[in-house]
């Protein structure tokens, strides 16, 4: 070959038709299954026409009591017993243990100082009072250093009654840093609007929802995300009249999570999508 001939070459391909009911029956099943899947699921279904940006932010915790809420620490509470019946009872097979009660402040029941995004709530108190035995400047202490004189064990009432407000603010750090054009807008004091790729929980809605999708509460804008103690544990799925799950506590009077205690997870989705296929 030379140069003008390689240079006006070209490669083609055999075209055969195959004349079989089964197999083109075969062919257009998987055509139509292959692009109902990337027509209908990927693109419309999972709107994977859109471009998806996973929001940072930061979340403050408050616990509150409701202003007309009375809290009942007598026996006519469930979980209440008065020192009367704490003396006379001794059944550990008590489905449901009860103890002494108390009532505390809010900023009581904190446990600790509320580390950004979560918070420590007491349900259980168990206060003991030691006097030291062994001196200072002793060489050698054999039965210790304190001996304990009394113990208090007591439950906090009213814990379920109590409500968490939730604070958080988020932003789309991905999309502001490219400079992407935003689906949300916010007006501003003279009418004008602007894309804005972060907001506060008081300028959006949300829903509570629980373990089974089942939705429990509304949030609306301009105010505080407000939830019941009680209804996050419903949401959950959860009591704390339920034992633990811990082993070593199975067999013990107060073995429920009330008396030991819980990790709760709150977990926080935002969607700028409507929920429709049109995106």
């Amino acid at each position: 070959y030379n140069m003008i001939n390689f240079l006006s070459s070209y490669e083609t391909y055999h075209l055969v038709r195959i004349n079989d009911k089964r197999l083109g029956l075969l062919y257009w099943f998987l055509f139509t299954i292959i692009s109902f899947y990337i027509f209908g699921f990927v693109i419309f279904v999972n709107k994977g026409y859109l471009e998806y940006d996973t929001p940072s932010g930061v979340v403050s915790l408050h616990l509150k009591k409701p202003a007309d809420l009375i809290i009942n620490a007598s026996n006519s509470t469930h979980y209440c017993m008065d020192a009367e019946e704490l003396e006379a009872d001794s059944d550990a097979s008590d489905p449901h243990p009860r103890n002494m009660c108390k009532i505390w402040d809010t900023h009581d029941m904190v446990y600790g100082e509320s580390v950004m995004g979560s918070m420590s709530l007491t349900t259980r108190v168990v206060e003991i009072d030691r006097v030291r035995i062994c001196e200072e400047d002793a060489l050698l202490c054999e039965s210790g250093v304190y001996k304990e004189t009394s113990t208090r064990d007591f439950f906090i009432a009213g814990v379920e009654d109590m409500q968490l407000a939730i604070e958080h603010t988020m932003q789309a750090s991905k999309f502001m840093a490219e400079g992407k054009p935003s689906a949300a807008m916010d007006e501003d004091e003279d009418g004008h609007t602007e894309e804005v790729f972060s907001e506060s929980s008081r300028h959006m809605k949300g829903k509570l929802y629980s373990s089974d999708n089942k939705v429990l509460l509304y949030f609306h804008r301009f105010q505080r995300d407000i939830i019941p103690i009680g209804t996050l544990l419903r949401a959950a799925g959860a009591s704390l009249d339920e034992y633990t799950d811990k082993l070593h506590f199975r067999q013990h009077k107060h073995r429920t999570l009330r008396a030991r205690g819980m990790v709760l997870f709150i977990t926080l989705n935002y969607q700028n999508t409507v929920d429709s296929w049109i995106g």
